[in-house]
């Protein structure tokens, strides 16, 4: 008996191949598909938009972070969580408090931008400025503050701090 009789009788054909050989494409074409739909529909989006322009003002953002480390200024933030306040307390080098600042905020999660919100604060006196956050989950959560000289009419920024904030579970 030879080799190519046991292979009809086993029935292994062409069409058996050509099937084995699409059914391949088919699961790895299907499994190309499906990474690349959970890929683009969970971007959290955390591209630069308009990076080259940015990087146009690099020097302008280096000269910006001399001028705010001359001025000497620290801040301190605080989450209450069971209030839902979130503060901040900034002080010139003299650690007495800075008054007549407008300061904002983009609160969001260190890793997306799917969850950010942009808060105002108001004085409370005595260079400390608060602000509502309600309805902020459990975790971590980043804050990037800008504050600019308050009736100045002037849209630059003065101090720029970016804290990491926690709320416990």
């Amino acid at each position: 008996m030879s080799t190519d009789s046991l292979m009809l009788k086993n029935g292994l054909t062409g069409w058996h191949v050509l099937f084995v050989l699409l059914a391949m494409f088919v699961t790895v074409t299907s499994v190309n598909l499906f990474m690349a739909y959970k890929a683009i529909s969970t971007f959290g989006g955390l591209d630069t938009q308009d990076a080259y322009r940015k990087g146009l003002n690099y020097n302008q953002r280096i000269e910006d972070a001399r001028a705010q480390a001359a001025l000497g200024w620290t801040d301190e933030a605080k989450l209450d969580a069971a209030a839902g306040t979130f503060t901040v307390s900034i002080k010139d080098s003299t650690q007495k408090g800075v008054d007549g600042l407008d300061l904002a905020a983009v609160i969001g999660r260190p890793a997306t931008n799917a969850e950010d919100r942009e808060v105002a604060f108001r004085a409370v006196g005595a260079g400390i400025y608060a602000a509502e956050v309600p309805g902020l989950a459990d975790g971590a959560w980043v804050a990037t503050v800008a504050a600019r000289k308050a009736g100045s009419g002037d849209d630059k920024i003065v101090y720029k701090s970016k804290v990491r904030l926690w709320k416990a579970p």
